[in-house]
């Protein structure tokens, strides 16, 4: 029973031994296989590469790995931000739409993440025209500019344009990208883009405008006679304009037209002729227009004295002649001088002297020592016969010295004329009467120089004056007025004396309409004509002159 229990207990005990063992075998071959499948964790994350562009449509690679390369768990997780950009599958990246986004791949333990920047781009667009807004350009010296352009299509890829110039000393371009202007020339401005697409601008550069100021006129006030004409001289200011264009414009051109500043006088009247430069500055001048005159001044001479004389000018279309020249007293040549300054006289087409009496050619030497110019003179030959011969003969000589030294055309008339020849002032037709030397021939020898006086016939619009000096004789005269006949204005000869030539039938073959006296009131030789004939005498007038004006159809007698 005993032995039973030992070995019992015996063989419980090698069971427990033989149990231990196996287990003991069994953990070890168990603790092996623990050991050698431990886990490897990830230790870092490669990617490549790290940003990316990437066309609509197009596919590319990231490449990621773990490190180290034994790790246990090397799955990878990827994801794009922004799917509607670009998509990601296993590292494909595709672009979906133009824009940014970000593609984020993760290790699967460890959860190790990269990013990569992703920028889908579109398809290249690209620039086809380039147009310029303005191809011809007007710069001055100094303008800086920008040109301006537009591309087709205007959603081309790459937008970036060059500039360049043809001649930099004309045109060249700042910092800024302006135009700038260098220099007065010419040159051509090119525009290119990227993929060789062009287009020109055309340059010129100029100075730069000097602008007008003001303009001017040498005269504000201007009177014309109908038919003449003068030029305005307009100064612009400031002298360097650079535009000089003047308009010159008249208000009433059919009383006076203007062309570039000539006014040209047409009709009776006032006008406004105006000058304008292009920037709108302007001047005026006021015209008068006027007929031509044709006019008598019968001066008044003999201021000083009792005696009567002949100073007479003549006036037609600006042109002004004298026939003799008054008394010869410093006052009276004064006067004359004085009153043909007051009416525009500059100079004389002549001076005609009837006879060679001091009543008549008492001013003849101070006029030619003046500023009036005289063209010409005309008179008869003296010959010293008459009863005045030594004071006659010393007015010719002053006369003929004084001719000469001024240089001053002398006509002897009865070298050139026959009665009825003459010549011409403005519109006057003057013909000379008694122009043969008188004093030459029988019965007037050793007479009265008077005998000798030249007349005038002078026509004018149909009008015919009579100016007769000191005729004396009645047989000369007779003949004369066979030959004219009627006549419209007469002034008596002789200042109107009784030895004047005239008788009631030559009166009454005259019929003059008006009567010029160059004295005061006296009746000796006025008796022979009507009574009602108006009648003007010269020293009897409040005026400086007895004026008749032959312009109009009718006469017009001032006194």
């Amino acid at each position: 029973m005993k032995n039973n229990v030992t070995n019992w207990i015996i063989r419980i005990i090698l069971g427990l031994i033989l149990v231990v063992s196996l287990y003991l075998v069994i953990s070890g071959l168990f603790e092996n296989d623990v050991i050698d499948n431990k886990e490897v964790l990830e230790q870092s994350l490669n990617v490549n590469p790290t940003s990316m562009n990437i066309k609509v449509g197009e596919e590319k690679q990231i490449i990621a790995y773990v490190l180290p390369e034994n790790a246990t768990y090397t799955n990878l997780t990827w994801e794009s931000t922004n799917s509607s950009i670009a998509t990601v599958n296993n590292g494909i990246v595709q672009g979906i739409s133009p824009g940014t986004t970000i593609v984020k791949v993760t290790t699967e333990k460890v959860k190790i993440t990269r990013v990569i920047n992703v920028v889908v781009e579109k398809d290249e667009v690209l620039v086809e025209k380039i147009n310029v807004s303005n191809k011809d350009l007007e710069l001055y010296i100094g303008d800086k500019v920008k040109i301006d352009y537009t591309l087709e299509p205007t959603d081309a890829t790459n937008k970036n344009i060059s500039f360049s110039t043809s001649d930099p000393n004309v045109v060249s371009f700042n910092s800024e990208g302006m135009l700038v202007a260098v220099n007065t020339g010419n040159a051509i401005v090119t525009l290119k883009s990227t993929n060789n697409i062009q287009d020109q601008v055309n340059v010129t550069v100029k100075t730069k405008d000097v602008v007008e100021e003001g303009v001017t006129l040498n005269k504000t006030k201007l009177t014309l006679d109908v038919g003449d004409s003068e030029t305005l001289k307009a100064t612009i200011t400031p002298a360097n304009a650079t535009n000089k264009t003047l308009t010159w414009t008249s208000s009433n051109p059919s009383v006076a037209t203007v062309e570039s500043g000539k006014v040209v006088a047409k009709s009776n009247g006032t006008t406004t002729i105006k000058v304008k430069t292009n920037n709108g500055k302007e001047a005026n001048c006021e015209v008068t227009v006027q007929k031509k005159l044709s006019r008598i001044h019968f001066i008044k001479q003999s201021i000083a004295t009792n005696e009567a004389s002949d100073a007479i000018l003549l006036e037609s279309n600006g042109h002004f002649g004298m026939v003799d020249t008054g008394f010869p007293t410093e006052k009276d040549n004064k006067y004359v001088y004085d009153y043909l300054k007051s009416v525009g006289v500059k100079e004389l087409e002549f001076i005609l002297i009837t006879h060679c009496h001091d009543d008549h050619v008492g001013g003849v030497v101070y006029l030619l020592n003046s500023d009036i110019k005289v063209k010409r003179f005309y008179i008869k030959t003296y010959l010293g016969r008459d009863s005045k011969r030594g004071e006659n003969t010393k007015y010719y000589k002053e006369i003929t010295t004084t001719l000469k030294k001024k240089n001053i055309p002398v006509t002897y008339i009865e070298k050139h004329f026959k009665d009825g020849q003459g010549f011409t002032l403005g519109d006057m037709d003057i013909k000379l009467y008694n122009t043969t030397q008188v004093m030459n021939q029988k019965g007037f020898s050793g007479g009265n120089e008077n005998y000798n006086s030249v007349m005038q016939l002078i026509t004018i619009n149909k009008h015919k004056v009579f100016l007769t000096g000191d005729s004396y004789s009645g047989t000369i005269m007779q003949k004369i007025v066979n030959t004219i006949g009627k006549v419209d204005v007469m002034k008596l000869p002789h200042h109107g004396y009784g030895a004047c030539s005239m008788d009631s039938k030559k009166a009454n073959q005259l019929s003059p309409k008006y009567i010029i006296v160059t004295n005061a009131k006296i009746s000796a030789c006025r008796k022979h004509f009507n009574s009602n004939i108006p009648t003007y005498y010269t020293k009897a007038s409040s005026k400086k002159a007895i004026v008749v004006d032959l312009t109009d159809k009718n006469i017009k007698i001032s006194a």
